[in-house]
């Protein structure tokens, strides 16, 4: 599995069934209308914090592809891993997001786990990755006020309890 690699084991595309469907339906209720609609006020904030951070007066120029890839980033940060990830370490996870999708190439669906300097740069990337969020989910769930408001999906993931009983892990 291909996606593996990516996501890590039993995450997502390499969850059992019934894991699977447990990670989705956190997905789905973290991407509802009513949480939507609270992302509203934080996706504003992060477009007016970008545009005065890059612009001195009201006008300038920037290359929009490169503006908006940066502001979708910036506010995905904020709206699915909260505002601590935003705030704390955005830079770094920006970072590491960038290497693990450099990570995944034609080559990957067929060869996952090829010798080439970007599946090394991804592999490199997501245990990082791992090392951060434990991090901040330990954080999180010693002073639960610590993440913002809860929201976020990363908050979502961290309640997902299986049909067997037990808790995602830290690393999924």
């Amino acid at each position: 599995n291909f996606m593996k690699a990516v996501f890590g084991p039993g995450v997502v595309y390499d969850a059992t069934r019934k894991n699977r469907q447990a990670q989705f339906q956190s997905i789905t209720s973290g991407m509802r209308v009513t949480t939507l609609k609270t992302y509203v006020t934080k996706i504003e904030r992060e477009t007016r914090l970008y545009l005065k951070e890059h612009f001195a007066g009201d006008e300038g120029e920037l290359d929009l592809f490169h503006a908006l890839s940066e502001l979708t980033i910036l506010t995905a940060s904020r709206t699915l891993h909260g505002d601590d990830v935003r705030e704390q370490m955005f830079k770094e996870i920006s970072e590491l997001y960038h290497d693990m999708d450099q990570g995944l190439t034609p080559l990957t669906v067929f060869w996952p786990h090829a010798p080439t300097k970007e599946h090394r740069k991804r592999d490199r990337a997501r245990k990082e990755m791992v090392r951060l969020f434990s991090k901040i989910i330990k954080k999180r769930r010693e002073n639960p006020k610590s993440g913002g408001d809860g929201l976020d999906l990363l908050s979502n993931f961290m309640k997902i309890k299986y049909k067997d009983g037990s808790k995602i892990t830290d690393e999924q």
